[in-house]
């Protein structure tokens, strides 16, 4: 069967490369008899099969069924399926959940692309939380394990390290992008908060993510917040204390999210230490079966830990910014290093020592910055 590879190498040369359109098991019997590089299950299928005046009629469930049919009878041979006309417009999350629904109709999650086996890999994406569940149940049946990511987007490299260690850790592995409205107590900090759901798309792609699951505020907020999970003590320092009603918001669109995914691990990172310190009380007090996974801070090489916010200080706030760090690494006290912060021009909200552990949240500018250390390591 040729690959990818074999028609760049063709291309390349100049050489002819020859494709056949099929419709069907019978079409495609006949076609794969023959010596042609490739057969195309096109999008006319609306118009030669089912009559129509235009290609325009062809729907994704259409060319799922054609694509199926063929696959079946031309097994070896390389196929390429059209999708439904202006598929793209509909924006990147239709159109990703219209490429998987193709591939995965020739009973595949990728196609070949060498002959050294790396596939295209197709990430699966989901808006709709019962349609994943449907899927979250055909896979618990089929024994298969999941690891679960939750974020609000604009990915960098400190979320990636958590779906790598989900994807070395589970058989697939699930991520959610939902900038959660309930948590921020600032709208402005709401409207600015970056958003870059393809790019975010692209690099989950890329790194073999299975599946993305993009809910609606109004799927996962039908009560309009009315219900809520509320920490009567560890929620109500530091973080808490700064931002009062935060971490109800926080922990109930966990705990949503949590229900949702039926997942057996979720990777949370150490950055949000107070967070994860809440999140994983919550599994355990309320019996999930889902097990909470801490990750380790990824940082920049200057000692910055990595945040979504991060993009947004201006240049010389981020050149002061790897001082966070510094001194809550080597300041005495909590109180030596708030003096320290503050002489480098940072705003303190706070810094505290808490169970072997330095927690502190600071402001350059517009922008929030929180971060921990290990005291003593």
């Amino acid at each position: 069967m040729k690959a990818v590879d074999d028609f760049a190498r063709l291309k390349q040369e100049g050489r002819k490369i020859s494709m056949v359109t099929a419709y069907d098991a019978w079409s495609a019997r006949l076609v794969a008899r023959s010596n042609v590089d490739a057969i195309l299950v096109g999008d006319s299928a609306a118009m030669v099969i089912h009559g129509h005046a235009t290609t325009l009629a062809a729907t994704v469930e259409l060319m799922a069924i054609h694509t199926r049919a063929v696959a079946s009878a031309a097994a070896g041979k390389f196929l390429i399926a059209d999708l439904p006309f202006l598929s793209f417009r509909k924006g990147i999350p239709a159109a990703m959940k219209a490429v998987s629904a193709l591939v995965t109709s020739g009973g595949r999650q990728g196609v070949e692309i060498s002959r050294a086996r790396r596939e295209l890999f197709v990430t699966t994406v989901f808006e709709n939380p019962s349609t994943w569940r449907h899927e979250r149940r055909q896979q618990t049946r089929a024994g298969l394990t999941l690891g679960f990511v939750p974020t609000m987007g604009a990915l960098h490299a400190g979320h990636l390290s958590l779906v790598r260690r989900s994807r070395a850790e589970n058989d697939r592995t699930l991520v959610s992008i939902f900038v959660n409205p309930t948590q921020f107590d600032d709208p402005d900090d709401l409207a600015r908060y970056p958003r870059t759901l393809a790019t975010d798309l692209e690099m989950l792609r890329r790194e073999r993510t299975d599946f993305v699951l993009l809910p609606a505020e109004a799927d996962l907020y039908r009560d309009g917040f009315r219900f809520r999970v509320t920490e009567t003590e560890r929620s109500k320092t530091l973080e808490g204390a700064c931002r009062p009603g935060h971490f109800d918001a926080v922990l109930t669109i966990v705990l949503k999210l949590l229900q949702i995914a039926e997942a057996d691990r979720a990777y949370f990172g150490e950055k949000d230490w107070q967070q994860l310190e809440l999140v994983r009380d919550m599994a355990a007090a309320f019996f999930l079966r889902t097990d909470i996974v801490p990750c380790a801070t990824v940082r920049e090489p200057d000692g910055l830990a990595l945040s979504s916010r991060n993009r947004r200080l201006l240049p010389a706030d981020r050149d002061k910014a790897p001082q966070f760090f510094r001194v809550l690494s080597t300041a005495p006290t909590p109180d030596a290093a708030v003096s320290a912060l503050r002489r480098e021009g940072f705003i303190v909200d706070y810094v505290d020592d808490h169970e072997g552990r330095r927690l502190g949240a600071v402001r350059l500018g517009e922008v929030r910055l929180i971060d921990n250390v290990t005291l003593g390591g």
